[in-house]
């Protein structure tokens, strides 16, 4: 009964969060994966590593507009789910700030397209991926993963990726229909996203209301350095790809980005356990620190254990992946990935410490953490790919994820011992 209670694989209510949430997860990237062959055959490479450099620049707006809010949002959710009205009071301010930031990012998104050649020259096409930001600007998995009710997102998560696979295979027929694709992807989430509003509001009574600009500024100001972690991390992620298609040409860019997108799709299974975990640890951060620990330290074995098969995986299965996923051999991405087999080992170790410092609350220590590895990625990318191109990136990567999980690392014993 102990085991269960504590061990992160075995507990009850965390296998089903966990299975939820590989759902969610798992159409996010599973299903876009099986669209990748038929993109690159339709649009061609170079196409491809356009769309997927646009989707890196509109990551930037996505994690502007979630503010961190899949960290606080979920924590407080966790905890006043039995309180109605202090959940009305958190989803709708929650709601209104996110729309408030919505707003910014685009105008800030035509201002910065409008003006920088680079981006002005396919001007067209990035305006289209905005929809990416308005449908996951809406979407409110924080909701669910806070009342560790993850079934329901799943469910309208796995509606909108099969809607996009599917308009996908039957409107992009032609290499001029690449500027369309992101725009795809952004009408199953919005519509999803509307549905799913009706849902909360009929099925959890939550009452939306306005209560100023004055909660807005309130709760930016109070999450902030939730924004400033969760910005570093994502910025580190994100800017790989962008960095890197200022210095080679969208054919390497594409070939690059086949090996990126398998990767991010392995490290799903990261945040699918990172989040199946987290109420979990809130929870027990302020019942019993012996528990706390006890559960952690059976995390980190999991995740080790894991990790290390997926990346022998990776690494020694690279030709076939890479093949089942582009449609064809290519020994330039299959190399790339080779090297990136190690990061989702590297990433995975970090959670329990990372968790840790969540749960107490502990923002400035794993906020500078995440903002030094932002600075080491972005000095490390500057120095690398302009000698040694996509082989640069792939190096950054690996050299930034390796700083964080150390870091993070450091500030969990320190906190562990105070």
């Amino acid at each position: 009964m102990v085991f269960k209670k504590l061990n992160p694989i075995f507990s009850s209510t965390i296998l089903k969060n966990f299975f939820y949430l590989f759902l969610v997860q798992g159409s996010n990237f599973i299903l876009p994966l099986v669209s990748i062959p038929y993109l690159i055959n339709t649009i061609g490479t170079e196409k491809f590593g356009l769309v997927s450099y646009s989707q890196a620049l509109m990551y930037y707006f996505i994690i502007i507009c979630d503010y961190g809010f899949n960290v606080s949002a979920v924590r407080e959710i966790a905890i006043n789910k039995n309180n109605q009205t202090k959940l009305n009071q958190i989803v709708s301010n929650v709601i209104f700030t996110k729309l408030f930031l919505l707003f910014i990012s685009f105008i800030f998104m035509v201002a910065l397209f409008c003006f920088v050649p680079k981006f002005n020259e396919h001007f067209k096409l990035y305006l289209l991926s905005f929809g990416m930001v308005v449908g996951q600007c809406l979407f409110p998995v924080w909701f669910f993963q806070g009342i560790e009710k993850m079934k329901f997102i799943a469910y309208f998560n796995f509606f909108s990726k099969s809607l996009f696979t599917l308009l996908i295979f039957m409107l992009i027929i032609k290499n001029e229909d690449y500027i369309y694709v992101n725009i795809f992807n952004s009408l199953g989430n919005i519509i999803s996203a509307i549905l799913c509003y009706f849902f909360v509001k009929n099925y959890f009574n939550i009452e939306l209301k306005f209560e100023g600009f004055e909660s807005i500024f309130s709760r930016l100001k109070s999450d902030w350095m939730n924004f400033v972690s969760n910005f570093s991390i994502n910025f580190y992620i994100n800017s790989n790809i962008v960095i890197l298609g200022f210095f080679v040409d969208n054919i390497t860019l594409g070939n690059f980005s086949i090996a990126e997108k398998i990767l991010t799709a392995s490290k799903q299974l990261i945040i699918i356990i990172f989040y199946s975990i987290y109420s979990k640890v809130c929870v027990l951060a302020k019942e019993s620190i012996d528990l706390l620990n006890i559960f952690l330290k059976k995390a980190l074995v999991s995740l080790a254990s894991i990790f290390s098969i997926l990346g022998l995986v990776l690494y020694f299965g690279s030709s076939i992946i890479v093949k089942i996923i582009s449609g064809n051999a290519n020994l330039e991405s299959e190399y790339y990935l080779q090297i990136l087999s190690i990061v989702p080992l590297i990433i995975s170790l970090n959670v329990p410490a990372y968790q840790r410092l969540l749960a107490f609350e502990l923002k400035k220590e794993y906020t500078f953490a995440l903002l030094f590895g932002a600075v080491i990625n972005l000095v490390c990318n500057l120095a690398f790919v302009s000698n040694f191109g996509a082989i640069g990136t792939c190096i950054s990567i690996i050299i930034t994820e390796t700083f964080v999980t150390c870091s993070l690392h450091l500030f969990a014993i320190n906190s562990t011992k105070k």
